[in-house]
């Protein structure tokens, strides 16, 4: 979460969502991933979810002057939406819910 990432493109820091925190929840919501730690999933999940929050978080201000905004956004609720249906408890219940009271 370095501001030294930034910079006036927003391709290479943009690129931590795209290229780094999706794909890594994508692959933790896969079942098979899933059977390798059944029981630590549930704390990875929610560790994963809660990163993905504090990134969005941090660069929220610099996102806004960008048109990458909305689409990112889609995207992060999409996303929390597959994690708290995942079955893995009420962990990830409140998650989004703090992430959207956050942003409005």
């Amino acid at each position: 979460m370095s501001n030294d990432l930034a910079s006036a493109e927003h391709k290479e820091w943009t690129a931590i969502f795209t290229e780094v925190l999706f794909p890594l929840i994508t692959q933790l919501l896969k079942p098979e991933v899933y059977q390798s730690d059944p029981l630590g999933m549930s704390e990875t999940r929610v560790r994963a979810a809660t990163l993905l929050s504090k990134v969005f978080l941090h660069y929220l201000t610099m996102l806004s002057e960008t048109d990458v905004l909305l689409d990112l956004w889609l995207k992060i609720i999409t996303i929390m939406d597959r994690l708290m249906n995942s079955g893995q408890g009420d962990n990830l219940v409140s998650l989004p819910l703090s992430l959207y009271l956050m942003v409005f």
